[in-house]
């Protein structure tokens, strides 16, 4: 089996960052301010010395990105050994077709 080139992982990317960043942005956009303060520790936001509501808001906004963004490009990646199971799939059939 050959190996998977870098230019088949590039065209995988290329298929489907267009849908990462997509669940990025619908996660963005159902956000609900009040869903997200109910789940943090308010005298966290205290002791980090955040004082001002655009303070407030950037740090909410930054910890629910960089925690959704994790889901997300986690499954972004596990489409990736996809990519090898099709090739040595591909390659087995056929050789099991060479043979018979």
């Amino acid at each position: 089996m050959k190996p998977i080139t870098q230019q088949e992982i590039a065209d995988y990317v290329q298929a489907n960052i267009q849908n990462f960043h997509q669940r990025r942005l619908d996660s963005l956009q159902k956000l609900k301010l009040m869903n997200v303060v109910k789940r943090k520790n308010p005298y966290l936001f205290k002791a980090k010395n955040i004082n001002t509501a655009a303070e407030f808001v950037t740090t909410l906004l930054d910890a629910h990105l960089s925690s959704q963004e994790e889901g997300i490009f986690g499954g972004f990646l596990e489409g990736l050994p996809f990519l090898f199971v099709q090739r040595y799939i591909t390659v087995k059939n056929l050789r099991q077709r060479e043979l018979i």
